[in-house]
């Protein structure tokens, strides 16, 4: 059968249906649902009392445009147990030996799901499968499907019932109506902060459950982790749950948006309340459900919380990857400032310097001394570990020990010395090496605090010092030092010290040329081979 073919537009953030949708506005809403259910009903005709009872979530309908249309689907309207069950499917027009055979795979690989969790994934698989066979308007993903949750794609449809050429990702949100337009649910936006979502609501209510050893999902409700047990899965008990927790009674209209849940937990104790805050914010700090002003997803932070989080960030607790530049320009100019293009201070920069080093070339030697020579530059320290390198047939070996001594052959500056390279469990109880993670563990030296340093790299790798800075960011301990840039290093190009060690092994001496200066030339290759 062939699909109505849907322009590539913007593609909404998370969306299952990258490049085939855009956001919806308010008006189209409605006839596109309309639309929606009246295909539903052609495509199953013994349930078409059923669609119209399905329940938009979050913010849909409350703003002038939504990113896609969430549906809460009432498991006892689908199957009047809650149950999938055999004799049920053939209504739905599938059959039901071949649910019998997905829910046999699925309950092979399966490590934590419940049989009736399987079973719907089952029957969603095939409803899914069902629809893209036999309809030209629906498009069901069939490579995400959820026990909870089913993903379409379909066109938006304008008030006057004309077919657009974008579409809109409508999805199933299957289980306890009760308990989802209780977890989906999002208020009106702020005015005063507009990207303040429904998100930003339900992430706090699951960080106040996390923080109390609980674990939250939006179709399945909560569980204790420590009995395994589901605690709450209904508006009701999720209230009770939380007075019982917090020893303060919350109610339905607490929980309405983020400013309402916050305002309830100021009446909680302190350290449970810092607890939970800084939870939240470890969950923003990994979100990007937000568009900045300016188009970019990003990950907004509330204001009532940027001093909390840039505590935090400062410390090193935060990794502010995806702040908004727009919406919190001043937490995104602190954590960009950690990275600056000069130090604002007088002090001298000490520039590290990861990597293999065997053999060392001249290369090498012109990135390290013009680092070294800078005027702004105290010293440079390397950093290279203790594994060996071979040539193609193994017969040059370069160990940590040779490779320093190469390096004395070259005229090194004198403000430059090697780094000691810390020997890092595993859990086998061996050790490994990272010179790389001793260069970032610079950040974190006491003996440090207050100093300025940077990551010497070449022109050729522009993108080494922001790979630096990330991964120094990822870290949990504080980082005391400055990070900062210095010029990159703009040296002979073409050079590798695999390329050396092959030349060394074929004895190509006009190759070598390129890599060692004539005058070391002779004691470079006794050291390296010997005699």
């Amino acid at each position: 059968m062939i699909k109505v073919r849907i322009k590539k537009s913007l593609a909404e953030g998370g969306n299952v249906f990258a490049g085939k949708t855009d956001s919806i506005p308010l008006e189209f809403i409605q006839p596109t649902l309309d639309r929606y259910y009246e295909e539903l009903d052609r495509l199953f005709p013994q349930h078409s009392d059923k669609f119209r009872n399905f329940q938009p979530l979050g913010s849909v309908g409350k703003k002038a445009k939504s990113g896609d249309i969430d549906l809460a689907v009432n498991v006892r309207e689908m199957f009047p147990d809650g149950e999938v069950n055999p004799e049920d499917i053939k209504s739905w027009g599938l059959s039901p030996d071949e649910w019998k055979k997905k829910l046999e795979k699925l309950t092979k690989r399966a490590r934590t799901s419940t049989p009736s969790e399987l079973g719907w994934k089952a029957f969603l698989q095939l409803l899914a499968q069902y629809i893209n066979e036999n309809s030209d308007l629906i498009e069901a993903d069939l490579k995400k499907i959820k026990p909870g949750a089913m993903f379409s794609l379909f066109p938006q449809f304008s008030p006057e019932g004309e077919q657009q050429d974008v579409g809109v990702q409508i999805d199933w949100m299957v289980g306890n109506v009760d308990w989802l337009t209780f977890s989906y649910f999002s208020d009106v936006p702020s005015e005063d902060e507009p990207l303040l979502k429904g998100l930003h609501r339900t992430q706090l209510i699951h960080a106040l459950i996390l923080a109390k050893d609980h674990s939250f999902s939006h179709t399945m409700g909560v569980k204790d982790k420590k009995t395994g047990e589901t605690v709450a899965f209904s508006k009701a008990e999720m209230l009770d749950l939380l007075s019982r927790l917090y020893r303060n009674t919350i109610t339905i209209d607490d929980t309405q948006n983020f400013n309402t849940l916050y305002d309830w937990m100021r009446n909680i104790d302190e350290e449970d309340r810092n607890r939970a805050l800084r939870a939240y914010l470890k969950i923003l700090d990994t979100t990007r459900g937000n568009k900045d002003l300016d188009g970019e997803r990003c990950g907004y932070i509330p204001k009532a919380l940027e001093q909390m989080y840039l505590s935090l960030l400062k410390n090193g607790q935060m990794t502010g990857k995806f702040l908004c530049k727009e919406a919190n320009p001043t937490l995104w100019a602190a954590k960009n400032a950690s990275l600056q293009e000069s130090p604002n201070n007088n002090e001298k920069i000490t520039v590290v310097i990861p990597g293999g080093f065997k053999p060392p070339h001249r290369g090498h030697v012109e990135m390290i001394n013009h680092f070294a020579n800078l005027p702004e530059v105290d010293e440079v320290i390397i950093f290279t570990g203790s594994k060996e390198r071979e040539s193609a047939d193994g017969s040059v070996v370069v160990t940590a020990e040779k490779a320093r001594k190469l390096f004395n052959l070259f005229d090194l500056a004198p403000n430059v010395r090697f780094g000691d390279v810390t020997q890092r469990p595993k859990k086998d109880g061996s050790t490994y090496e990272n010179p790389f993670m001793d260069a970032v563990d610079v950040l974190y030296d006491e003996n440090y605090a207050g100093k300025n340093v940077a990551i010497g790299h070449p022109t050729k790798d522009p993108t080494y010092g922001d790979r630096f800075a990330k991964i120094a960011s990822y870290s949990k301990k504080p980082i005391v030092a400055n990070l900062v840039k210095v010029t990159p290093a703009d040296t002979t190009g073409g050079l590798s010290a695999t390329d050396l060690r092959n030349a060394v092994q074929s004895g190509d001496t006009e190759e070598l040329k390129r890599f060692i200066p004539d005058s070391i030339a002779k004691q470079y290759l006794k050291i390296l081979i010997g005699d």
